[in-house]
């Protein structure tokens, strides 16, 4: 924002509220954008527990092996892991 000097009242007041109206819509914006990084952290947490349940570390035999490759092929894992 810029800093100015008015003579006038009027062209004060039109600066204040073009600023006022330039901050709403900022805050509405990270309002936003802070509603969608949430569901993303709670998809992403929630992903995580059942990503943990099925990938059942440490693994003791080559099934269990076999069972987590298998579940990396799938391209929704593969996603939940990146």
């Amino acid at each position: 924002m810029t800093v100015m000097m008015f003579f006038c009242p009027v062209e004060r007041d039109h600066a204040l509220l073009c600023a006022v109206e330039e901050l709403k819509a900022l805050v509405r914006q990270n309002n936003l954008l802070l509603q969608a990084l949430t569901r993303q952290k709670t998809t992403a947490a929630a992903a995580a527990d059942t990503l943990s349940e099925e990938f059942k570390f440490p693994m003791n035999c080559e099934e269990d092996l076999q069972r987590v490759e298998d579940l990396l092929r799938e391209k929704s894992q593969e996603k939940a892991l990146v």
